[in-house]
């Protein structure tokens, strides 16, 4: 029996795959994911004999390997694993700065919000009244208000508007559009029994989250694990889902 279980620490790489299990992109480093556990589902099939004497008695058996899964626990994320969650795509934000005249644009009389075309406004301007006195403006997400306690028809109808807005940031997620979550993985990783480096490679792993995704939760919860379970596969032309390199084990010995 070994003497202690494998302990790696390391770094999980993630490269998404299309359909037809080809690289789409490079690898983009994942957050805190531990633990990463890696498990053969096995079945032994068993030959029975029927000679005489012998019938029913087992004259061989094999173990054969009926699949090959894991489990990932997320303890950080990052935008393209938010995407993976939701089933989605993540794609970098490149939106430019600018600034923007609406003519004709319509503000609701009733005190509900009015939408900009665009998010991070600012120095927002609607003709012939004041900000803050007589309409409200949220720059996040470019919502505009006449201001509470205001008669709505100094504003309402067709109005004059004009503002600046920001440049794109981050990624923009889209929800749901991904059947799959389809990646080859690399783990750079070190056995803390003799500080020898391990990489490890899985050709092709399908993610399937599990649980619900907290986008607004309890603000006294510190953290919140994200759990995902992992189906490892073979890529045409190979025998192995994967490989594991220069893990040395020095201190590993039957007992």
């Amino acid at each position: 029996m070994p003497s202690k279980t494998v302990n790696l620490s390391g770094s999980l790489f993630l490269a998404e795959l299309d359909d037809k299990k080809q690289k789409k992109s490079g690898f983009f480093q994942v957050g805190e994911v531990y633990p990463f556990t890696f498990t053969m589902n096995t079945k032994t099939v068993k030959l029975l004999s029927g000679l005489k004497g012998q019938r029913g008695q087992t004259a061989a058996s094999k173990v054969k390997i009926e699949s090959i899964e894991g489990s990932a626990t997320f303890k950080t994320i990052v935008a393209k694993t938010i995407a993976m969650m939701l089933f989605g795509k993540a794609v970098k934000n490149t939106a430019t700065a600018g600034s923007a005249t609406l003519t004709d644009f319509t503000i609701p009389v009733d005190g509900t919000w009015g939408k900009l075309p665009h998010d991070k406004v600012n120095t927002v301007k609607v003709d012939a009244v004041v900000l803050g006195e007589d309409y409200e403006v949220n720059e996040a997400v470019g919502l505009i208000r006449v201001a509470p306690g205001k008669d709505g028809s100094i504003l309402g109808g067709e109005k004059p508007v004009t503002y600046d807005y920001a440049a794109g940031a981050g990624y923009d997620i889209t929800v749901g559009n991904s059947s799959t979550t389809r990646f080859a993985v690399l783990i750079d990783g070190r056995d803390e029994s003799d500080e020898s480096n391990v990489k490890i490679e899985f050709d092709s792993a399908v993610f399937a989250p599990s649980g619900g995704f907290p986008l607004i939760e309890d603000p006294e919860t510190d953290f919140t694990d994200w759990q995902c379970s992992i189906d490892f596969e073979t890529l045409p032309g190979k025998d192995s889902p994967g490989t594991i390199n220069g893990m040395m084990l020095s201190e590993f010995a039957d007992t």
